[in-house]
């Protein structure tokens, strides 16, 4: 099981009918989030969520994570270690081998939670039984607008929009 997030935009109309939009991956648009509702209780809730179960996470990301306004909520609310893994130290590491990463410093870790933050595939971690969040097949699916409408026609009574795609 890998602890998974999307979130799904909805729009109503006139007659008060609820329409799906589509879905986005998380956490990259917490920025936004946090413009338009003035908090990160996103964060806030998956943190003590992680809390329960996880000692030490690790942070998978292609830019300096750690100056990003989101790794600040990070370690405001996540009680374990957090550990930056460098997404090109680690492509290798993700697609294959033991679950381990290395770190900014090039310390070999065995974290218990991955967090990818628009990386690549972490098979490996997967796998290894580590739990990843925001793992490459949502992210994949989010991606796919029509399908997500698809899904929820198939398995809801939400309505969406007529729609069609452009090759």
């Amino acid at each position: 099981m890998n602890y998974e997030f999307a979130a799904l935009d909805f729009i109503i109309d006139k007659e008060k009918t609820l329409y799906v939009l589509e879905a986005n991956s998380s956490p990259g648009a917490l920025k936004r989030y946090k413009k338009a509702y003035h908090n990160v209780k996103p964060v806030k809730i998956l943190c003590n969520f992680l809390n329960k179960d996880f000692k030490h996470m690790a942070v998978i990301s292609k830019q300096n994570w750690n100056k990003s306004q989101v790794s600040k909520y990070f370690r405001k609310y996540f009680k374990g270690k957090i550990t930056l893994c460098p997404y090109k130290k680690n492509k290798q590491n993700m697609l294959k081998g033991d679950g381990s990463l290395l770190s900014i410093t090039n310390k070999k870790i065995l974290p218990d939670v991955v967090l990818r933050v628009a990386a690549g595939i972490a098979t490996a971690q997967e796998k290894a039984g580590i739990k990843v969040i925001n793992p490459h097949s949502i992210s994949r699916l989010t991606l796919d607008k029509i399908k997500i409408k698809n899904i929820v026609k198939k398995h809801t009574n939400i309505k969406t929009p007529r729609f069609f795609r452009i090759n």
